[in-house]
């Protein structure tokens, strides 16, 4: 019997509109993942690429890329039998350690993925934008556009960074913000750059 939710860490998710290259399917298959989790109640299931592909709405190739860096970003395990069998999914507590692994306790030591007691900050690590940045332009389409998207979600949080910050007591009350204003717009004139 499936529950009428799903809950998802909104810092993995964070991770994920972060460091994903295709952001809008990672985070569509990453939220189907939820889902099957939630119907399953717990956080490993067995389910097939094709019925992620039917909760999400993209291909199952598709899938399977974004599968394959949701894994590497460490936010899923994934066990994938001989004979294209249904695949065995562990969905990962949030760790602000590498990217590669989990560092964080759970199920098994009594710490759960949906409910990991004390808040991490977010990751603002941004890897994949700064090996572009450094090969100069972009080389594809595709990288054009990931860095066009990419561009679009820094100005959203300058935006956002630039509000919370207006007033001076605001700047004194929190300076880590407008460091990480300084930051992002550091970031922002770099893809500017890079897609001129």
């Amino acid at each position: 019997m499936s529950v009428p939710f799903c809950w998802a860490d909104k810092r993995v998710l964070e991770r994920i509109r972060q460091r994903a290259g295709e952001v809008a399917s990672a985070l569509a298959v990453y939220h189907a993942l939820t889902v099957a989790a939630s119907d399953a109640r717990a956080e490993e299931f067995t389910v097939s690429h094709a019925y992620i592909a039917t909760l999400c709405g993209f291909s199952t190739r598709t899938v399977q890329d974004r599968l394959r860096e949701l894994e590497k970003l460490g936010v899923v395990q994934i066990t994938t039998p001989p004979l294209k069998a249904p695949s065995t999914f562990r969905l990962l507590a949030y760790s602000s350690g590498n990217t590669s692994g989990n560092d964080c306790r759970t199920l098994s030591n009594d710490c759960r993925t949906f409910g990991n007691g004390e808040a991490i900050p977010l990751p603002t690590c941004t890897n994949n934008i700064r090996r572009k940045e450094r090969e100069g332009r972009p080389r594809t389409t595709a990288d054009r556009i990931a860095l066009e998207k990419r561009l679009v979600i820094l100005q959203r949080k300058v935006k956002t960074l630039e509000a919370d910050t207006s007033e001076a007591w605001q700047r004194q009350e929190h300076p880590e913000r407008v460091a990480e204003l300084k930051k992002l717009r550091g970031q922002i004139e770099a893809i500017e750059e890079a897609l001129l």
